[in-house]
């Protein structure tokens, strides 16, 4: 068993939504489920966030306007993956809310 690989194209919304942290990432094609992390810096202690059998994840957990590291890795009977790159996602920020419509 070579091992999976990383999952490729992990991506995580910066202030789309005002309470949550929406985090995408590329099927692994044996991976039976995968594992997300989250640091509160690139060079943070991630920790366990999520585990899950689809390709996102929507972090509630979140502060608006604070930034967050995601990581996933993916995983079968036989074992994990590396964690795959990491990319930072934030929730809410400063733009307020929408103008009410004219």
């Amino acid at each position: 068993f070579a091992g999976l690989p990383p999952p490729q194209g992990l991506t995580a919304t910066d202030e789309e939504h005002p309470d949550k942290v929406v985090v995408t990432w590329e099927e692994v094609a044996e991976a039976s489920s995968y594992l997300l992390y989250r640091a509160p810096a690139e060079e943070g202690t991630y920790q366990l966030l999520a585990e899950t059998e689809d390709t996102s994840y929507e972090d509630l957990a979140v502060v608006p306007g604070t930034e967050y590291w995601y990581r996933v890795r993916a995983c079968n009977e036989q074992g994990c993956s590396a964690l795959s790159e990491p990319d930072s996602g934030s929730a809410g920020g400063g733009a307020g809310p929408p103008p009410p419509p004219q």
